[in-house]
């Protein structure tokens, strides 16, 4: 049984995939309004602007590769809708980018392949949601992979190089919390089971050191943090018997709804993978695969047990988009290079064109979003608003709706209106107390006018008035 380091896939599998990452790239171009005025990416941009400064939250310094962007658009007066494109473009651009490195520079083409799936596979919806940091660590993890990879097999891990890898591990762990489980996997894929010693495995060892040191460091700080400290509390006191339970929970029924059916082409790759593996008595392969699947969505299901509709997808997909690298790999490692080019480029479009209709389904979805939010931007009424409605009515409406506040006053400012509206959901009854010529509110508070950055945003000193749902879709 040959080892993953030792497959190679035919050229036209690697040419497609890379492909299906600039057709995403281009759709985060044609739909940046969809994408970025939505939640945390008009947080993000709003922020940006306003601090002169990047906004990185829960120590995931990786963001400012994407971050930059808005802040250059910002220091340099550009426009609303430009910094927003290319904020939106950002995003793809540093995963192509990675991905070209892997292939061209490395050699490692499957990473792009792995990528590909990755970004269309378990997903739809969350293509509207583009800034969880966890993408972009799990593209860093690519590319520590292809680097380790590529020096470790020709015993050239110097100390130089032993520090790149420690600085684009560090990019990729710190990332997100959720990249730790596929990055040890891969760790062990590349470098376990059938891995020979006479190939560095003292580079190898320096490695898994390092990395140890820099994934307890994560945990540590996000215990501290305000938010990834309460997904933590889920995942305390693990035990087989918790363990066990989830799979009786309504997350798990939401899961394998979508499992079974938008996702049905990830589903089939994976179990033709396992199989597979099983075939060639490749175990150790296998059983990694089954645990780290397993204990990934273990530990989704224990953070978020319940059941979830459809204005929750975009944010559990983002959860488990790791979880199809993992799924993914031995199809990718151990079938797709066995196969020749006609059939390596027939398989790929058949399954990069079945996830289409999911993708045109997710831009329905939030295209009726944006024209809820237009309707609000451009119909009579007063600049500051203030709409009463509940909670799980909003979500019909706007799907998330808690940025609304700063969506609204950024596509104002995108329409060219002076002083820009903004317009913040209330549950009936909420009583308006705040001194207008000195705040406004945000997502979660009332903020100071002083901080906004006056060649973007001017807010009316007028009160907050209270406006009807009419028209809404």
């Amino acid at each position: 049984m040959t080892t993953p380091n030792q497959q190679i896939i035919k050229p036209i599998g690697i040419k497609l995939a890379f492909v299906v990452l600039l057709l995403l790239l281009s759709g985060s171009l044609a739909f940046y309004e969809l994408r970025m005025l939505f939640v945390d990416p008009a947080w993000v941009t709003f922020n940006i602007i306003n601090t002169g400064t990047f906004a990185i939250a829960e120590h995931r310094y990786a963001a400012v590769f994407t971050q930059i962007f808005p802040l250059l658009g910002s220091k340099l007066g550009l426009s609303l809708n430009t910094i927003l494109i290319l904020y939106s473009a950002s995003f793809y651009l540093l995963f192509c980018s990675i991905a070209w490195i892997c292939w061209q520079k490395y050699g490692q083409g499957q990473w792009v392949v792995l990528l590909a799936m990755y970004f269309t596979l378990g997903v739809s919806d969350c293509f509207f949601w583009p800034n969880n940091e966890v993408h972009q660590g799990i593209c860093w993890m690519a590319l520590y992979m292809a680097f380790t990879k590529f020096h470790v097999e020709r015993n050239s891990m110097n100390g130089g190089r032993h520090v790149i890898a420690i600085v684009i591990g560090f990019l990729a762990l710190f990332s997100h919390l959720l990249v730790a489980l596929p990055f040890a996997y891969f760790f062990l894929y590349q470098f376990g089971g059938h891995y020979k010693r006479q190939n560095n495995s003292s580079a190898v060892s320096v490695q898994m050191v390092a990395l140890s040191a820099i994934m307890l460091s994560r945990l540590f700080l996000s215990t501290q943090g305000w938010y990834d400290s309460q997904k933590l509390v889920g995942v305390s006191n693990l035990s087989i018997e918790k363990i066990m339970g989830v799979f009786k929970s309504g997350g798990f029924q939401s899961i394998t709804t979508l499992f079974t059916n938008n996702y049905i082409s990830l589903s089939i790759l994976s179990l033709v993978g396992i199989i597979y593996l099983l075939y060639k008595r490749a175990f150790y392969f296998a059983a990694s695969t089954l645990f780290f699947g397993l204990l990934t969505l273990s530990l989704i299901l224990i953070t978020y047990p319940d059941a979830f509709d459809r204005s929750l997808r975009f944010y559990m997909e983002s959860e488990w988009m790791p979880l199809t690298l993992i799924l993914a790999a031995p199809f990718v490692y151990q079938i797709l290079p066995k196969l020749n080019t006609r059939w390596t480029f027939i398989l790929l479009v058949l399954v990069f064109a079945s996830r289409l209709p999911y993708f045109v389904d997710a831009h329905h979805f939030f295209k009726e979003r944006f024209d809820n939010l237009e309707l609000l931007v451009q119909r009579e009424g007063p600049p500051n608003q203030l709409l009463p409605m509940t909670y799980a009515a909003s979500t019909q409406f706007f799907i998330m709706p808690w940025g609304l506040p700063i969506e609204t006053m950024m596509l104002s400012k995108m329409k060219g209106q002076k002083p820009q509206r903004t317009v913040k959901i209330v549950e009936p009854g909420f009583l308006d107390t705040i001194d207008t010529k000195r705040f406004y509110y945000t997502g979660f508070k009332a903020d100071e006018k002083s901080g906004l950055n006056a060649q973007y945003f001017e807010l009316s000193d007028g009160g907050y008035e209270e406006v009807e749902m009419e028209d809404l879709e």
